[in-house]
């Protein structure tokens, strides 16, 4: 299970993108975690761009430190 922190930089999946034409990532804020929307690791995140609220289920940190830890998971 993927741990967070309050405010932690995160990329998060869009489930709208056209195909080749768009990232498939957008960059925002963990603010929590959803309670009565999605399942049960469905997090609330605040987007960079729009400054919006959405639920989110599919997310990453943007942190340096965990980046490598899930290369270096692979050798």
């Amino acid at each position: 299970m993927l741990s967070f922190y309050f405010w932690e930089e995160v990329y998060y999946c869009h489930d709208d993108s056209n195909f080749l034409f768009e990232t498939r990532e957008g960059h925002g804020h963990l603010v929590g975690i959803s309670e009565n929307i999605g399942h049960a690791v469905t997090y609330k995140i605040l987007t960079s761009d729009t400054h919006n609220r959405i639920y989110c289920s599919s997310v990453q940190s943007s942190e340096k430190s965990y980046c490598d830890r899930r290369a270096n998971m692979g050798s």
